[in-house]
C-alpha cells in the first residue's frame, strides 16, 4: 500500500527533476525495503551516475554494495571499491570502505590469515 504509493510519488517527481539525489536516494530505499533488489540497484546506480556527492557517501555505497554481493555480482563491488579508494580526499581509513572491503574478501575467501 503505502510503500507502493511512495515509489509511485517519487517516480511522478523524478519526470519532472530527472536527477534529484535525494529522491533517488529515498527511490533506492524504498526499492531495497520491498525487496526489489534489482530496481534499488539501478535507481542506486542512476544516483551514483547523477550525483559527485553520493559517489563519496559511504552509506549509499555500502547500501549498494550489499545488494551487488546479494545478488551474487562481487566484481561490481570491487569496481564500486576501487572507484571510491581512488576518488580524491576520501579517506582511507574510512569505516565504510573497511565494512565493505572485509564483506568482500570474507565472501570470496580471499583473505590471509593474520601472521
Amino acid at each position: 500500500g503505502r510503500y507502493r504509493r511512495a515509489l509511485y510519488s517519487l517516480g511522478r517527481i523524478l519526470r519532472f527533476e530527472h536527477n534529484a539525489a535525494d529522491v533517488l536516494e529515498r527511490r533506492a530505499r524504498l526499492y531495497q525495503s520491498l525487496h526489489m533488489p534489482t530496481q534499488a540497484i539501478q535507481t542506486y546506480e542512476r544516483l551514483l551516475n547523477t550525483c559527485e556527492e553520493a559517489r563519496v557517501d559511504g552509506e549509499i555505497l555500502q547500501r549498494l554494495s550489499e545488494l551487488y554481493h546479494s545478488q551474487g555480482k562481487d566484481p561490481k563491488v570491487a569496481q564500486l571499491l576501487q572507484r571510491y579508494i581512488e576518488t580524491p580526499g576520501v579517506p582511507r581509513l574510512d569505516p565504510h570502505l573497511i565494512n565493505i572491503l572485509a564483506e568482500v574478501r570474507l565472501s570470496t575467501s580471499k583473505y590471509a590469515p593474520a601472521k
